[in-house]
């Protein structure tokens, strides 16, 4: 059973990804410049990010295969939307489906090991989704990029389109009817986890807004994930075309090195979290994307196994987000966890639409006037290092600010939100 879901957990993340190996087609067929490819990257996370307690409450009610089965087709109808459209309105309400409907991806999975597996091995499970579902952004990047050179980006999206409708269609016909609960299984459809929100209250809400420090710790999280949700979704592999000389294909499998380095970074950055200080090590983490990232983005490194390995450890250190959700319990009481997950994972996703739309505005602003033959806007090398070296910077002020909290919430009692405070 656990597998339908993670199946599509993994699936969302190769839909994610398509957009940006299509960026150059895209632009051309809708045209529009920089900004607008920006705001059709972004709005995917409006759905997604927007989406995540609804979701959560509608898997609370109707059970993971009825919510599975509906965003997963919300998702493909998007696709198909955006496939055939010549619009960009529709292209937008396209993309903004695809990104609502991903979002029942993490949350489906979650509720399926709480009801499937045991409470002991919840953690290990998760942790596992995480590694399986980068999986699925692996294949988002050469494999997918040969396979749109082979058939174009729009038959490939018909089909990730008719393939989330069929892994739904397969998660209700399974997930309907969850197996009898036993003292050792969570059963989070019916507590205050992070799998849904059944029990959230708006007082837990405005309790958790008045926090300093949790929106500090948010705006950490938010200014580190530019690597995914900037870098690699869209803007990464025709950079390197750019600047590299690579292909398309090579391009898009030098990017997904990233994902080899979230796949191990997870259990890897945890193990260390049991010695070192969790706050030190998410600095380090921002520290050296900044570090990292720069030195890809002003060409210093010019070879290609060099810069494999760079990317691989830019993965490892994306990981912080693993620390992050690791240490909520340390900040909130048990009744808030569920808000506190939630709250911070949709600043997460918001990042997405801070560095996509940021990138494409200073993309388009350092523009230097060049013009295809078809009139679209072409982007040299020092508009993507302008626009790309956004992510790098927010990495360093993210650094600053964690080290910050670090420093202050050791002098402080925790949990900062509980019943009591």
């Amino acid at each position: 059973m656990w597998l339908l879901p993670i199946l599509f957990f993994a699936y969302q993340f190769t839909f994610r990804l398509w957009l940006g190996l299509v960026k150059t087609d895209v632009m051309k067929q809708f045209s529009i410049d920089a900004t607008g490819f920006g705001l059709l990257s972004s709005i995917y996370y409006y759905g997604y990010a927007g989406m995540q307690i609804p979701v959560g409450l509608l898997i609370a009610r109707k059970g993971p295969g009825f919510a599975l089965l509906a965003m997963a087709w919300l998702c493909g109808i998007g696709g198909l939307i955006f496939s055939y459209t010549n619009n960009y309105t529709l292209a937008l309400l396209g993309r903004f489906f695809i990104g609502t409907g991903s979002a029942v991806g993490f949350l489906a999975t979650c509720a399926v090991i709480s009801l499937f597996f045991p409470k002991k091995d919840y953690a290990r499970m998760v942790g596992l989704s995480f590694a399986l579902g980068f999986c699925g952004a692996i294949f988002g990047g050469g494999p997918l990029s040969s396979l749109i050179t082979k058939y174009s980006g729009q038959t490939v999206g018909v089909a990730l389109s008719f393939g989330a409708c069929l892994i739904g269609t397969f998660g209700y016909i399974f997930l309907r009817k969850p197996p009898r609960q036993t003292e050792d299984q969570p059963n989070t459809l019916n507590t205050n986890s992070s799998t849904t929100s059944v029990q959230l209250k708006s007082e837990d809400f405005w309790k958790l807004l008045s926090c300093k420090w949790i929106w500090m710790i948010g705006a950490v999280n938010l200014l580190l994930v530019g690597v995914m949700e900037g870098l690699v979704d869209a803007w990464g592999p025709d950079f390197l075309v750019q600047a590299y000389h690579y292909s398309n294909s090579e391009a898009a499998y030098l990017v997904s090195y990233i994902f080899f380095g979230l796949i191990m970074g997870g259990p890897l950055l945890t193990s260390f979290s049991k010695k070192f200080n969790t706050y030190t090590l998410i600095g380090l983490c921002g520290l050296g994307i900044f570090l990292f990232l720069t030195a890809v983005l002003t060409g210093i490194i010019t070879n290609t196994l060099l810069l494999s390995a760079l990317f691989l450890i830019i993965g490892v250190m994306c990981c912080y987000q693993a620390l992050i959700f690791a240490s909520i319990p340390q900040w909130v009481s048990a009744r808030y966890l569920g808000v506190a997950t939630a709250f911070l994972n949709c600043l997460n996703m918001a990042g997405g639409l801070f560095f996509h739309t940021l990138i494409g505005l200073t993309t388009d602003f350092f523009w230097a006037g060049e013009l295809s033959a078809t009139g679209a806007k072409v982007y040299d090398l020092t508009a993507y290092r302008y626009g790309l070296g956004l992510i790098p910077l927010s990495a360093l002020v993210g650094t600053v600010i964690i080290f910050f909290v670090g420093y202050r919430l050791k002098k402080m009692t925790l949990p900062l939100i509980s019943e009591n405070r």
